[in-house]
């Protein structure tokens, strides 16, 4: 299934200049965005699946700063939960907006 338009602008905001987009990682899998010490998974599609798949893609990832983005506040928190369950600390968060902080951030320890 190809990606959405909302999920490709998204990844570009987050990769910045520096940054790479659809980075492999070890067993085939990709990651979506990796910039220097972070590794970044965007998830538009909110399920409990697909959120754990993604906090999975991140703890596959050597990066010291793993990052979570949901599109809205309200699935902030399923982010977390998905984190916590797969065994991954990092954030959980919105996107980040062109001069301004995300919506709403959450803090995931293991």
């Amino acid at each position: 299934m190809s990606e959405s338009r909302k999920h490709r602008r998204i990844k570009g905001i987050e990769a910045g200049k520096g940054g790479k987009t659809e980075t492999k990682l070890p067993g085939g899998k990709l990651l979506d965005v990796a910039t220097g010490p972070k590794a970044v998974e965007v998830q538009t599609t909110v399920t409990p699946k697909e959120l754990l798949k993604a906090a999975r893609r991140l703890r596959a990832s050597a990066k010291p700063q793993k990052v979570l983005v949901v599109p809205k506040p309200k699935d902030v928190p399923a982010a977390a939960r998905a984190m916590r369950q797969a065994k991954v600390g990092g954030t959980a968060r919105t996107p980040r907006r062109p001069g301004r902080p995300p919506a709403k951030v959450a803090k995931v320890k293991t």
